[in-house]
């Protein structure tokens, strides 16, 4: 999803739509890079790795048209898909970013963000609960969300390659019970539950993820 400074964007004038396009975001991050004050129009993954820069990186490809396999299993990273995906992904950091981007994946964009550094992040949902904590977060009160950003090449969404998942081995003698446990750990009860002895949403775990 898309994480932005509400308050840097009313100062600049700028309005976030609900669903924006990575045109846009591009736009936006122009508008409020301005690091000599220690303020970067976006923060991405850089740092290598498929957990890390190509997680993020392979949402812009899906939505600019990419994809790693044609349906005869031929691999189509040579494709122009994405090498526009690439370009622009590259090219928007290294204008608008932090220095030093390749050293930067989820946690490090996490702290930026979170210490008022970031005109936008771009990153998964889990985030959420960590920019809304207090303890953790400087900008707490002025953090906004939005979806994560469309491209030229399919209107339908940039989304994970994979998700986090909860399974019950094949191998296990207690089948109902780890049943009867992933009902109630990902059940609306038990979020409602933490929420009200934590007091605080953030500490939500998203089991449902």
């Amino acid at each position: 999803m898309t994480f932005y400074r509400k308050d840097l964007f009313q100062q600049a004038g700028l309005k976030m739509p609900v669903k924006p396009t990575w045109t846009q975001i591009e736009r936006f991050a122009r508008a409020l890079h301005k690091p000599d004050k220690g303020q970067y129009g976006i923060c991405l993954r850089g740092l290598p790795g498929w957990g890390e820069n190509m997680a993020v990186f392979g949402t812009v490809v899906n939505t600019f048209g990419g994809r790693w396999f044609d349906m005869n299993w031929n691999a189509q990273v040579n494709s122009a898909a994405w090498k526009r995906a690439m370009t622009f992904y590259t090219g928007l950091i290294k204008k608008y970013g932090p220095p030093g981007v390749t050293s930067n994946g989820f946690t490090e964009n996490l702290t930026l963000f979170s210490q008022g550094k970031c005109g936008m992040w771009i990153d998964a949902t889990v985030a959420a609960g960590f920019v809304t904590d207090p303890a953790q977060s400087k900008v707490v009160n002025s953090v906004g969300f939005a979806n994560s950003p469309t491209g030229p090449g399919t209107p339908r969404g940039s989304n994970w390659l994979w998700i986090w998942s909860l399974a019950i081995p094949k191998s296990t003698t207690h089948e109902q019970e780890a049943f009867k446990f992933i009902t109630w750990a990902t059940s609306k009860e038990y979020i409602q539950l933490v929420a009200k002895e934590k007091g605080n949403w953030g500490a939500v775990p998203p089991g449902t993820r």
